[in-house]
């Protein structure tokens, strides 16, 4: 079973359970967005964890092993995107080793979790011999989008077998009581919740790099003369059909609802203090000119539970399912367990 940890499931649960402007707008220099601090970073180079021998396992289930070795692309990946986001404020080397030891013990964790999880999965697949054909291949893949290039016939089959069999399980297993689908609800509220977004539509006049001063006041004068014949009465929708330079155009200039820090600073700018309704002046940014109007506003506010509940009930009956598996199952922590996390 020697497969990278976390490979095996992330196609099978998508399957199993469902799953801007051509992001234009969405583009932002991410360095730019970096707080300010007066003391220069300190850089954050691989995690350092205990020397280890690569021959024993941090984990066994049944005869299947997760050694260091195998572990250590997945744990060192998962350590460095918990610290990334903070390298900015990290100002001490006793911060940093602190919080990169937190980081190695939770990826550490998680690793081993996940592999147990996969582990209980593909036994349970072969013990029960699940079969597959074309047709459910064709059937599980559907909503999971594009295959990625190069996997081979066999890993994309045992995928569609673990999500037929994750399927076909929690098909039979009962809803979770209100009590437990409320109890996970409240404890999610921080990824439950929505942040302020605006609903939009807009018209693109497209600046080119190559455009000269003469070219661009043209493009301005057009796009001028767009907001005049939408002041007096002329469809917004047709307007971006036949004239904007945006994908968007395509569906009347209209966009996804977008929070803040998902446009370039301009377009957010407008888009968030102009009057719902109501048509704004021509908004330059390094994409071109735009006429924006806001349709609509929308408050932060949490997820309501009954908009979730249908997600919480898949993801407490697939731990119900797993929990079931695990059970039957011989599984051992190695001493390298123990010494990752600190044990």
């Amino acid at each position: 079973m020697r497969k990278t940890v976390h490979t095996i499931l992330a196609l099978a649960m998508v399957i199993a359970m469902g799953g801007g402007c051509s992001k234009e707008e969405e583009k932002k220099d991410s360095t730019a967005k970096m707080p300010s601090v007066t003391k220069e970073p300190i850089a954050i180079t691989a995690p350092f964890l205990p020397a280890m021998d690569n021959a024993p396992f941090l984990v066994q289930v049944n005869d299947h092993k997760l050694t260091m070795s195998e572990a250590m692309p997945e744990i060192t990946m998962r350590t460095q995107q918990y610290l990334a986001p903070m390298r900015s404020t990290i100002t001490s080397i006793q911060e940093l080793n602190l919080l990169t030891q937190k980081a190695q013990r939770d990826a550490v964790s998680n690793v081993v979790n996940q592999f147990i999880a996969e582990a209980s999965l593909l036994i349970a697949v072969e013990s029960s011999k699940v079969k597959v054909d074309e047709a459910d291949i064709a059937k599980f893949t559907k909503g999971a989008g594009p295959v990625p290039s190069g996997m081979p016939q066999e890993e994309l089959t045992q995928r569609v077998k673990i999500a037929k069999f994750i399927e076909a399980k929690m098909a039979g297993l009962a809803d979770p009581p209100d009590i437990e689908i409320k109890k996970l609800y409240d404890k999610s509220s921080a990824q439950l919740r929505m942040p302020e977004s605006v609903e939009a539509r807009h018209i693109l006049i497209k600046i080119e790099e190559a455009d000269s001063e003469r070219t661009k006041k043209s493009k301005r004068k057009k796009i001028e003369k767009l907001r005049k014949e939408l002041v007096k009465g002329e469809d917004f929708a047709k307007l971006a059909r036949k004239n904007s330079d945006c994908p968007s155009g395509q569906d009347g200039g209209k966009l996804k609802p977008f929070g803040r820090k998902a446009m370039v600073k301009e377009f957010e700018d407008a888009a968030f203090s102009q009057k719902i309704g109501v048509l704004g002046p021509v908004v330059e940014t390094a994409f071109g000119f735009h006429i924006i109007e806001v349709l609509a506003r929308n408050k932060e506010q949490i997820v309501p539970l009954e908009q979730v509940r249908p997600r919480i009930v898949e993801f407490l009956k697939y731990n119900i399912l797993l929990d079931a598996l695990r059970n039957k199952l011989d599984i051992k922590y190695g001493k390298e367990y123990s010494k990752a996390i600190g044990g």
